[in-house]
């Protein structure tokens, strides 16, 4: 029974000196439940197997691809919580593929994220353009709608489903604004010019 004791012990040390699979944790804490004796390694394999389930299961809901299988409508995702995630996967001392699929999910809403603040740069950008001058194009009218399109997409993106971005709101915002802008620039556009002539 010593021998056994000390054998796992071993295995435990192999263990946490490099990356395996989480398979190979739990195959070492399944087979030392019995053990009482305190072993270091042993200790160690238990703690990170531990922490390792805990952490699947707070990245869970950041998998999952399938919308309806989330609480989404009731409970938004955070991206704090996301990159905290992301910060403590590199604490884990085991080989997860869902480590590799967390970064990856953070590197495309980071890029969206972009997207979206670009998308309100360039509205406020076109607004500015409008506010110069009195002669209304038609290319601006065009550039305008093409913009609402844009943001449009931007917000129907899965991940603005999914996660509480505080730039959703501003480009719902602006969006709607836009479209009023490119009716009222319609109207403008189609109202014929009175001259006024002094007798």
């Amino acid at each position: 029974m010593f021998l056994h004791k000390l054998c796992l012990e071993e295995k435990a040390k192999h263990i946490l000196a490099g990356e395996v699979q989480m398979s190979d944790f739990e195959d070492v804490v399944r087979t030392s439940e019995d053990v009482c004796a305190l072993f270091p390694s042993l200790d160690g394999v238990k703690k990170a197997f531990s922490m390792a389930k805990s952490w699947l299961t707070k990245s869970k809901p950041y998998l999952v691809s399938d919308l309806s299988l989330t609480s989404v409508a009731s409970s938004l995702l955070k991206v704090d919580d996301l990159k905290e995630l992301v910060s403590e996967s590199n604490l884990l001392m085991m080989y997860l593929e869902e480590r590799v699929l967390l970064e990856d999910v953070l590197q495309t809403y980071t890029q969206w994220g972009r997207d979206a603040f670009s998308a309100l740069n360039d509205a406020e950008f076109l607004l500015n353009i409008l506010d110069g001058g009195d002669k209304i194009l038609f290319d601006i009218i065009s550039t305008f709608k093409d913009h609402v399109t844009k943001m449009e997409s931007i917000m129907e993106n899965e991940l603005s489903l999914r996660f509480d971005s505080i730039v959703i709101p501003k480009l719902r915002e602006t969006c709607a604004f836009f479209n009023w802008c490119s009716k009222a620039l319609i109207f403008h556009d189609s109202v014929p010019i009175l001259k006024v002539t002094v007798k």
